[in-house]
């Protein structure tokens, strides 16, 4: 774990130097100016090379700013660190030093500078940093030495929230780190209609002292993610993680697992890329539950349901494991519903239509309704299932815009066609790279550039980890419709 050591120099130079000493004491990888090595760039972006490549930030503030950039901002060199440091969303644990008062007991922070210019970029600072973090007071370097070991002890008891790579927190998971996109269309924000038994049976598991792992299965687009993203944000007296999209597993990955009763959850358990992963998760449970309450819950599609729970009773009994029902279609009355929450009031009457045309698939409906209340979709699109489908897909497309100067091969739909008949692709696979060239007539710089900026719009994964479309329904629809333009 590396910890980014952030204030100025001088004036606190003694805290720094029992900061550092306590640091290594407990074994960490400090990352502070003492260490930097000559190199032919500024001070500040040296600094901030650093502080990219860290876990979480130790910020001290003093009663003096420091040196001023000369960028034309007026901040400090801290607090230039403090807001890179919050735009990359790395936790501050943030310790402010007080002196006494001459003649009282009172002990209190005085900003010390003369310069205007000085004064007002540290009461900034101050101000930035108050109403986000928490700030831990001391007055002489044993005593904040002490308080840095135990704020960090905690944020460690709390599973190292903004330095994980393994896991996320459920709203990281589903709001933040999820595949984003430009066009609104499918989002997990509209009302959950339809699951109160599948509530009910998942809030009993988890009040279940003899289960601890459920499998939770259903097809492509039917609302497992949404199920799950609604059913945790009721959950109070557990804290939940779940595996990242694209998780990088190593050593540390068991400290971003908080202590007390949490819940693990794996989305989309079925997908080849993140198999090792969840091998390490599972095993990672089986050696978490002998020391706390953990649970873990996994969903996936059907076809994948029966060699994951093959893989869970190699090292869990079977009486501990739960596999749900599998998620059914809305009924009708329920499909209605979403229909008429998304269409919104003035299209009311496409609604009942809306939902007998998308098979009662909850994200269809959701994708559909959007692009007809918008007048982006024809209603006379409501004829079949499949025209109806081929509407949606095709205008969500359309909204990516992957065509284009940005894109080496355009149009993209080639590339995207490969990646849904052979993902998750390994785009350093002299195999892949090979046929691709041969496939696509196009150079490897050029499809590998065409990849970067697709996964730069969110369309398809990191290269880093298998490449495939997101999300899984999309990849499918690309897929029917590439094996329909062959035949």
């Amino acid at each position: 774990m590396k910890i980014f050591l952030s204030s100025t120099f001088r004036d606190l130079a003694n805290e720094r130097k029992a900061v550092l000493g306590v640091l290594q004491r407990k074994r960490q990888a400090p990352v502070a100016m003492e260490y930097f090595l000559a190199k032919p760039t500024t001070p500040l972006k040296t600094a901030l090379e650093h502080l990219r490549k860290s876990d979480v930030v130790i910020l001290l503030l003093g009663f003096r700013s420091g040196s001023l950039i000369s960028d034309g901002t007026d901040r400090s060199y801290t607090e230039a660190e403090y807001d890179e440091a919050t735009k990359l969303q790395l936790d501050v644990l943030p310790f402010l030093k007080k002196r006494k008062v001459p003649g009282s007991k009172e002990v209190r922070w005085v900003n010390q500078e003369r310069s205007a210019a000085k004064k007002r970029a540290l009461n900034r600072l101050k101000r930035k940093a108050g109403p986000r973090q928490t700030w831990r007071t001391f007055t002489n370097p044993d005593q904040l030495a002490t308080a840095v070991l135990e704020a960090l002890d905690d944020w460690e008891d709390q599973g190292r929230p903004g330095a994980r790579k393994t896991f996320s927190s459920a709203p990281d998971f589903f709001d933040k780190n999820a595949p984003q996109f430009k066009s609104p269309i499918l989002d997990l924000s509209t009302t959950l209609l339809g699951r109160d038994n599948e509530i009910a049976v998942l809030n009993e598991f988890l009040n279940n002292p003899d289960r601890s792992v459920g499998v939770l299965t259903g097809r492509g687009g039917i609302g497992k993610s949404k199920l799950l993203r609604d059913w945790i944000r009721g959950i109070a007296d557990r804290k939940v993680v779940l595996l990242r999209y694209s998780p990088f597993w190593d050593s540390d990955s068991h400290k971003e697992i908080p202590v007390g009763s949490v819940l693990i959850v794996v989305d989309d358990a079925h997908r080849s890329e993140i198999s090792e992963a969840l091998n390490h998760t599972i095993q990672l449970f089986r050696e978490l539950r002998n020391r706390q309450d953990v649970k873990l819950i996994l969903s996936a599609r059907p076809g994948t349901t029966s060699g994951i729970l093959r893989d869970l009773r190699r090292s869990i009994s079977e009486a501990e494991i739960r596999e749900f029902d599998e998620l059914k279609e809305l009924t009708e009355t329920q499909a209605e519903a979403l229909a008429k929450d998304v269409l919104g009031p003035r299209h009311q009457d496409l609604a009942k239509d809306l939902a007998v045309i998308a098979g009662n698939s909850p994200l269809v409906i959701v994708a559909g309704g959007k692009l007809l209340a918008t007048g982006e979709v024809n209603p006379a699109k409501l004829k079949s299932n499949k025209q109806f489908k081929t509407a949606v897909f095709d205008r969500f497309i359309a909204e990516l815009q992957l065509v284009g100067p940005d894109f080496p091969i355009s149009p993209t739909r080639p590339v995207l066609d490969l990646i849904a008949a052979l993902g998750p692709v390994d785009v350093n696979s002299e195999l892949f790279l090979a046929g691709a060239e041969r496939f696509l007539s196009a150079t490897r710089d050029q499809i590998l550039r065409t990849i970067d900026a697709l996964a730069a719009r969110g369309i398809v994964s990191r290269p880093d980890q298998g490449i495939r479309i997101l999300p899984d329904v999309l990849s499918d629809f690309v897929m029917e419709g590439a094996c329909a333009t062959s035949q």
